[in-house]
């Protein structure tokens, strides 16, 4: 596994472990900061909307393995949107 996808496995299981030596790591594999940042925002993104669907499967019942779609509402009930 190259740096970059290791790393990237590591955000979307133990995101609270990424050190410094970690980004460090796929930097000198020759991985721009910016491609870090955007491949680590995609990753964290889309395992917490798997997580979440997780959640609304165990408390709904419902089978579904779809992320919900979000309707942009304000989960607080305020209408204030996102």
């Amino acid at each position: 596994m190259d740096p970059l996808e290791s790393y990237l496995a590591k955000v979307k299981e133990r995101a609270y472990a990424i050190t410094d030596a970690d980004v460090q790591a796929v930097k000198d594999a020759g991985i721009s900061e910016d491609e870090i940042f955007e491949q680590t925002v995609a990753v964290a993104v889309q395992e917490g909307r798997r997580r979440i669907a997780a959640a609304e499967r165990v408390i709904t019942g419902v089978g579904s393995t779809e992320p919900a779609k979000s309707t942009g509402a304000d989960v607080r009930g305020t209408g204030a949107g996102l």
